[in-house]
């Protein structure tokens, strides 16, 4: 069984320290968070006189829409870490020398003391550019205010989460360069990589669709649905690079073993077809045959089948908030 103890030890970030620091974890940081960003959204509301008007259902959705997504990679952050623990503690089994796991773990996954700083930063950067919250409303206001702030904290949060995506594949990918103990006919001991990879892959896609539940609507501006229809198409070739990044090295090591074990075969077959087609070349033939029907990649077709669902979500989220109307 993977053991799972040892990544999560040496995979501490920023936003663990932030939650180690104000003392909420697990569900309790994903309440506060949105208690804080509803509380704030409420504040500027009323600062601004929307408690004096009509309601409008449009500027409370969309205002709470950051909130989601905050709780949202909170969850997700959870979810890839449980996943990526998984894959590294795979490697526990698989590696010919398994002294000094705890060690190989932890250099694997050292970091720059301010690199998750930085990603958050550009990160930041770019959501004020793609996204430019100030141009929102006509007014600007404290719900501008607030919208400034929200998106600015949605996409520091999600550079850093990026990061940890880049750090832990770097992770998986000192890990292959250890001699392994892998057999061209039982790939399962790197599934959990392929499992990490799908859900680093699926936790974009399903942002993507949150998203449109709560910015689409009957009526909504063109301009609007053209710029999530963009997000989607970028998103989408972005969760398909990362998918096979994740896996990189996981599809070198196995064209590696492929390629000699094949050629070992082919090496037999060669010395033994001096006897004519006998039956042991008949069946190295067939292990010929069997091992370059072999797969290069970890996945196996139910993660494919999830990967191909995972990125259909934002299609259906778009066409249910149709169906829906202004009842959401």
């Amino acid at each position: 069984m993977a053991d799972r103890t040892t990544a999560v030890a040496h995979d501490g970030s920023l936003v663990d320290a932030i939650a180690e620091h104000v003392h909420a974890h697990g569900p309790r940081a994903v309440i506060l968070v949105v208690a804080a960003f509803a509380l704030a959204l409420l504040a500027a509301g009323y600062l601004d006189g929307e408690f004096d008007r009509p309601l409008n259902t449009t500027l409370w959705r969309t205002g709470l829409l950051p909130a989601v997504l905050v709780a949202y990679w909170l969850v997700a952050r959870w979810i890839l870490r449980r996943s990526y623990a998984h894959a590294i503690g795979a490697f526990r089994a698989l590696l010919v020398d398994g002294r000094d796991f705890d060690h190989r773990v932890e250099l694997a996954t050292r970091r720059g003391r301010y690199d998750e700083w930085i990603a958050a930063v550009l990160a930041t950067v770019l959501g004020f550019v793609t996204i430019q919250p100030w141009t929102v409303a006509d007014t600007f206001g404290w719900i501008g205010a607030y919208r400034v702030a929200a998106v600015g904290l949605v996409f520091a949060l999600l550079g850093i989460v990026f990061y940890e995506i880049v750090r832990r594949t770097r992770a998986l990918s000192q890990l292959h360069r250890y001699p392994l103990k892998l057999s061209i006919f039982d790939l399962s001991p790197l599934r959990p990589v392929a499992r990490f990879a799908y859900a680093v892959a699926a936790a974009f896609m399903i942002a993507i669709a949150v998203s449109e539940l709560f910015l689409l609507a009957p009526g909504v501006p063109v301009d609007l649905v053209i710029r999530l229809a963009i997000a989607y198409v970028a998103i989408l070739i972005m969760a398909t690079a990362l998918f096979f990044y994740v896996m990189w090295d996981s599809h070198i090591a196995i064209r590696t073993l492929k390629q000699k074990e094949l050629a070992r075969v082919r090496k037999l077959l060669t010395e033994a077809y001096t006897d004519g087609l006998t039956a042991s070349v008949t069946a190295g033939l067939a292990l010929e045959r069997r091992i370059a029907d072999v797969s290069e990649w970890p996945y196996d077709t139910r993660t494919l089948r999830s990967l191909v669902v995972s990125f259909l979500l934002p299609a259906v989220a778009a066409a249910s908030r149709f169906f829906l109307g202004d009842h959401f």
